[in-house]
């Protein structure tokens, strides 16, 4: 853990260090959790709202299996799904964050389940 000192100026606010913006992966403008818990403890959290980078799009022959696979391998890339839609038809659309250069192994590897027809990866 690293501990990091700072002050209160005159109109309440405070300013974080440098290393403990990059730490925790923070830039101006980033919006901030505080929690009161205890006598005197103050706890701030990051709240990280990443951008979608790519979409994945699927087919599948079998939806709840497909579909469970499917979100198992995209853990497996350490990717997060911001958001995600599903049809009738048995397609399934997902706007998601993927670590750089994982698209092309992801799409192999999603190829690679039975119970998806169709797949599509594009950054």
């Amino acid at each position: 853990m690293k501990v990091f000192k700072t002050k209160v100026d005159t109109k309440g606010r405070i300013s974080l260090p440098l290393g403990a913006r990059s730490v925790a992966d923070m830039t101006s403008g980033d919006e901030i959790i505080l929690e009161l818990s205890g006598n005197r403890e103050i706890t701030l959290t990051p709240v990280s709202i990443k951008q979608g980078n790519a979409e994945v799009s699927a087919k599948f022959t079998d939806f709840s299996m497909g579909l469970r696979k499917t979100v198992h391998v995209l853990c497996s890339y350490k990717a997060d799904i911001i958001k995600s839609e599903s049809s009738r038809d048995g397609t399934w659309k997902a706007l998601v964050y993927l670590p750089e250069e994982t698209a092309n192994g992801l799409r192999k590897k999603l190829e690679s389940i039975r119970e998806i027809e169709q797949v599509r990866v594009s950054e």
